[in-house]
């Protein structure tokens, strides 16, 4: 369950990786695949999901970027595309 004490603890784990791990990071952009953005940040699927953007499992998502798929659901990409990132 999504709760902002989970958010918090998450955010504790992040600050207490080492420098390597920061650096696997990877900055999520609005041209980026759905499909991409899932496989390598699985966490994000219950934000995408949150917000409406239902299209974990749809053909869609291994040919639609991150800004088409928000744009198609009504949702402004640059504020998704904040969200999750910070997610």
């Amino acid at each position: 369950m999504l709760n902002k004490e989970s958010l918090q603890d998450q955010d504790l784990h992040t600050e207490q990786g080492s420098n390597e791990n920061k650096k696997k990071e990877f900055v999520i952009t609005k041209d980026m695949l759905i499909s991409e953005v899932i496989q390598r940040k699985p966490r994000t699927i219950e934000l995408l999901m949150m917000v409406g953007l239902g299209c974990i499992g749809c053909p869609a998502s291994m040919m639609e970027s991150i800004e088409q798929g928000a744009m198609t659901h009504g949702i402004d990409p640059d504020v998704l595309v904040q969200k999750l990132n910070e997610y």
